[in-house]
């Protein structure tokens, strides 16, 4: 299909238009009024070596965006964009604590009121001999307030039980397309001749948001669930281990040997399926990837192929996401979420299957 008008790309970018999991939203509410509502703290393990030319600075950051924090620390620590680095970006209108690296090979440290500003407190910091990269993280703990919603609690608490026990689909969420969906706009303008992406930033932003809308509506393909549980997967799917990081492997057939373990792991979130984010076959079975290049390109043959363009190799993205950890309590209007997700996960996904809110 030609993706060439606004209504075509709101379409394929507007995330409530998904199918959602467990049928309709049981309420509307507003979400991050004020950016406390919408609290984020990376989860991360790293045994810092105390010593090395990358200072790791753990921070505080309201109603900021992570790339202009990176931009802020470069300028008043004197040195290249390049040599700042951070796990993930956070949301602006929210309250974040992550990692930042500075690398800074000789030099001292600059004090905290010398990198603190309105919005952005240092809460602690230690030297490393590594740079942090982009995905260097477990995951997320997420506190978020859903204000003026009405709720049934008797059906919010099914609600929380069924996603708990049965995970959600793994959507990505509104803000890896851009405002009306403007990164795959310039994606589209950028695979057509039209627009060249003027850095390595702009250009890793536009790829992504175009792997993430073929994603997105694979996997709305997969929806709705059988009895509100996740479909077990069929000879030939590609599943991954756990809920984040791990190996893949083909699903066996159901007369083999080893699909009854499978079969026991997938029910219990061991395993997870998966679905691609587009790229060249790489390592990927040529029958698999022609599969999903049948399937994708009606979505968006100009995606499809100006990411094959691009030289990347085709990977995978789980398409369900467990949270055993949702937690959630209603008063006076207010609905409190509670979660861990993983790595690449959007607290969104889970939100829609609850209510629908507005910013």
């Amino acid at each position: 299909m030609s993706i060439d008008n606004d209504e075509a790309i709101a379409q394929l970018t507007n995330v409530e238009l998904l199918p959602r999991a467990y049928g309709e939203p049981l309420g509307a509410g507003v979400l991050r009024r004020e950016p406390a509502d919408f609290f984020v703290d990376e989860v991360m393990e790293v045994d810092h070596s105390d010593d090395g030319e990358h200072l790791w600075l753990h921070v505080e950051k309201t109603a900021l965006n992570t790339a202009d924090v990176a931009k802020h620390f470069a300028r008043v620590c004197e040195v290249p964009q390049r040599n700042v680095g951070y796990a993930g970006r956070k949301d602006r209108n929210a309250v974040t604590r992550q990692w930042f690296s500075v690398q800074l090979p000789g030099r001292p440290d600059p004090q905290n009121s010398e990198l603190e500003i309105t919005g952005l407190k240092i809460l602690s910091s230690v030297r490393h001999n590594q740079k942090l990269r982009t995905g260097g993280l477990q995951g997320n703990n997420f506190n978020i307030r859903i204000r003026d919603i009405e709720l049934d609690e008797s059906a919010l608490t099914a609600r929380i039980a069924l996603i708990q026990v049965n995970g959600v689909a793994n959507y990505f969420g509104e803000q890896r397309f851009g405002r009306g969906g403007s990164n795959i706009r310039q994606a589209l303008d950028w695979f057509g001749g039209r627009f060249k992406p003027k850095s390595r930033d702009r250009r890793s932003m536009m790829l992504s948001a175009s792997r993430s809308a073929l994603f997105n509506a694979a996997l709305a393909q997969q929806l709705p669930l059988h009895n509100a549980e996740w479909p077990l997967p069929e000879e030939g799917d590609w599943l991954l281990l756990g809920n984040s990081g791990g190996a893949g492997f083909l699903s066996p057939a159901t007369s083999s040997a080893e699909w009854s373990e499978v079969e026991r792991r997938f029910s219990t979130q061991q395993l997870q399926p998966a679905l691609p984010l587009w790229g060249e076959r790489g390592k990927v079975d040529a029958e698999l990837w022609e599969k999903w290049r049948v399937l994708l390109e009606p979505v968006s043959s100009e995606l499809v192929a100006g990411l094959g363009r691009q030289r990347l190799n085709m990977d995978w993205r789980r398409a369900r996401v467990a949270v055993p950890g949702l937690r959630a309590s209603y008063e006076n209007g207010t609905l409190q979420l509670s979660m861990f997700l993983p790595s690449g996960s959007f607290a969104t996904a889970v939100i829609r299957e609850i209510c629908t809110y507005c910013d």
